[in-house]
């Protein structure tokens, strides 16, 4: 074999390992962040498990909330029905699969349960004019309070949205919904407070 050619296989091989060593490293790596990324995934759910369970049974915090229309309202001015709170946002897709959900419970319920839809508006992924053309766009008719300096979201420690609080008519959160809540099971928990 000539100098030259144990030169050339030589850097092949060194090219080779080099090589081999990045995509191993890259491998490793992706491995990495998909076990962070499911480490994550089970913290939050965690997290939002120790949260329904330190709320559900609590009085519900009272707050003031301002209405689409620039009223301002006292949660606890609404007394003697239950009550359904969500925190939502325009740009949330579970909020958008949510939120049609809640508007046949609140075209169903209005009469006898009230509807209280808090929308995040963080001035960055959600403003006013985001909202509005949202609002607009699906033909919601749900009342909507806005939310525009966070106070309302920080306030009740909210860990996600949608988040959906029932409330009974003495002001005890009945049950929490985070990130989802099935029409048949919303209905079933307000038609149970409505009897009570």
């Amino acid at each position: 074999m000539s100098k030259k050619h144990v030169v050339e296989t030589m850097v092949l091989l060194v090219i080779a390992s080099l090589f081999l060593a990045g995509f191993y490293y890259q491998n490793q790596e992706s491995h990495h962040q998909e076990e962070t990324a499911q480490e994550l995934l089970l913290k939050k759910e965690e997290e939002i498990n120790q949260y329904i369970s330190k709320t559900k049974n609590t009085t519900f915090k009272n707050a003031l909330l301002t209405s689409n229309e620039g009223a301002q309202v006292q949660l606890s001015d609404y007394k003697f029905r239950p009550k359904v709170v969500v925190f939502w946002a325009s740009w949330c897709p579970d909020c958008q699969k949510e939120l049609p959900i809640i508007q046949r419970l609140y075209d169903k319920y209005q009469d006898k349960v009230d509807f209280f839809m808090v929308d995040i508006v963080d001035g960055e992924r959600e403003t006013l004019e985001t909202s509005h053309q949202f609002l607009r766009n699906q033909g919601f008719t749900f009342p909507v309070y806005i939310d525009q300096d966070l106070q309302a979201f920080k306030f009740f420690d909210v860990k996600a949205i949608p988040t959906i609080f029932i409330v009974d008519k003495d002001g005890i959160v009945k049950q929490i919904y985070v990130e989802q809540g099935s029409e048949e099971i919303l209905s079933k928990d307000l038609k149970q407070l409505i009897n009570d």
